[in-house]
């Protein structure tokens, strides 16, 4: 009885401990992180290095493409958030201002989509890059998407396109994961 009344006082101690070095008290709400666990990591010693979330599968389409999505989304072809990526090599771009210009004018904006925010500055690995939201609505043939395209040029002048979609109405639920891929980027080149 003496040993069991030890424990329970212990647990106690240790309980009341922990959440007092945690700051918690009846009063403090705690918000969660949206930023979704990450555990597979994609490393290509030649290209970049990133994390993208579990459940969430990569795939070369072919060379220069390669495709981050749900499983669901890859192997049974329904819609959901994808990044793909983009590596164009050097095409003598004065700036990766002209390569997203040339990139928008014959992608996205020849399949309906529009641009929704401004072209601004973004970090991505250890390189300044430049990002802009675009956005299509539905039509008879197509589903309302919205995405997010960052472009960087690496030291070797080869642009990276980073190129987040998803169908519209999950888009809110798709961002903390593209934010992952793009916050954990590291160029190897």
């Amino acid at each position: 009885m003496r040993v069991l009344r030890r424990i329970i006082g212990l647990c106690i101690l240790l309980i009341t401990t922990a959440w007092s070095l945690l700051g918690c008290n009846s009063e403090t709400s705690v918000t969660p992180d949206p930023t979704p666990l990450v555990v597979w990591e994609y490393k290509n010693e030649t290209a970049f290095d990133t994390v993208y979330p579990e459940g969430w599968v990569s795939d070369i389409l072919r060379q220069g493409i390669l495709v981050f999505s749900p499983e669901e989304v890859a192997y049974e072809l329904v819609p959901g958030p994808t990044m793909t990526v983009i590596l164009e090599p050097p095409r003598g771009f004065a700036d990766v201002e002209e390569a997203l210009d040339h990139f928008l004018e014959f992608g996205p904006l020849r399949q309906d989509y529009v641009i929704t925010s401004e072209i601004k500055p973004i970090q991505l690995g250890q390189y300044e890059g430049l990002q802009v939201g675009v956005a299509r609505e539905a039509t008879e043939m197509f589903i309302a998407m919205k995405g997010v395209i960052t472009a960087a040029e690496t030291g070797k002048s080869n642009i990276y396109y980073f190129v987040a979609t998803a169908p519209e109405e999950q888009w809110e639920q798709g961002w903390p994961q593209f934010l992952a891929i793009l916050q954990n980027v590291h160029f190897n080149e």
